[in-house]
């Protein structure tokens, strides 16, 4: 049986696994498409791209910057820093995906990326996040029903692209104008 507690800590690991990070996600992506209006073109003219721009979005901002800690198993040592077996190692997922040594650069949306969800959006091994299927998922959906809908997606001067604190990168608004397209799907 479950006690209290335990029920309402996987209660709040659910919504923070499955609604916050979404809501970060879809958000950097509605920015993402406000500032390349050129990809939003492309992504109209050949949607298999649309994964590949839900990818890049997700190591660009991946919503959780880090929720994971890791024991080193041995003395090791990196960056010049002599890390002792024993260490904990708080482990930033946006500092990793943004690491030019495995990603040519890596600040840049770049949607012919090889390995294009290879990225630690999602952490890695057999400790990955178990929505990760349903994420892209959503995501995916979500895009593909922007470009269906939406003629433009401008971001308004209102903007201050300031974050939520924390492990999240979320942004604490954004401020968008858009125009409908005159043939929008399910309009």
């Amino acid at each position: 049986t479950f006690s209290d507690g335990d029920i309402t800590s996987v209660a709040l690991l659910m919504h923070i696994g499955g609604n916050e990070t979404t809501q970060y996600a879809l958000t950097a992506e509605a920015m993402l498409l406000a500032q390349h209006p050129e990809i939003v073109e492309e992504l109209r003219a050949d949607r298999t791209k649309v994964r590949f721009f839900v990818e890049e979005a997700l190591r660009l901002y991946a919503p959780t910057q880090g929720l994971t800690a890791r024991t080193a198993r041995i003395d090791f040592e990196m960056g010049g820093v002599d890390i002792p077996a024993g260490s904990t190692l708080h482990l930033r997922f946006g500092a990793g995906n943004r690491d030019p040594e495995h990603y040519p650069n890596a600040d840049q949306l770049d949607l012919t990326r090889p390995h294009a969800g290879r990225h630690l959006t999602f952490s890695q091994g057999p400790r990955s996040c178990p929505g990760a299927g349903l994420s892209r998922m959503e995501q995916n959906v979500a895009v593909n029903a922007l470009l269906d809908r939406l003629e433009t997606i401008e971001l308004k001067d209102t903007n201050d692209f300031q974050h939520q604190p924390g492990i999240m990168l979320g942004l604490y608004h954004l401020d968008l104008a858009f125009t409908k397209r005159q043939a929008a799907v399910g309009a």
